[in-house]
């Protein structure tokens, strides 16, 4: 888990492999209990991710935010190792 305060906000990104894909969630720590703000899949069998997005309407992401979750989600878009069964490091051969 990485952990970063931004405005005030705490919040952490999680890196879970689960279902024969990666899930890397971005939440935001300091609202209670943790909120789930996006999350991207990366299926083994298709390694196209896709992100959905779970805050409410008017709840923003930082730009700053989103930049440091997409260069952490790309490590593992960009994998592409086909069934890495989360027992490694990303790019581990």
């Amino acid at each position: 888990m990485e952990l970063r305060l931004h405005e005030g906000r705490l919040l952490s990104i999680t890196e879970l492999y689960a279902k024969d894909a990666w899930h890397v969630e971005l939440m935001e720590e300091t609202v209670g209990a943790p909120q789930s703000m996006l999350q991207l899949v990366v299926p083994d069998e298709n390694p196209q991710p896709d992100v959905e997005f779970f805050y409410p309407e008017g709840y923003t992401v930082p730009y700053e935010i989103m930049r440091w979750f997409m260069e952490v989600a790309a490590e593992y878009a960009s994998a592409g190792d086909g069934g890495d069964d989360g027992g490694g490091e990303i790019g581990e051969d």
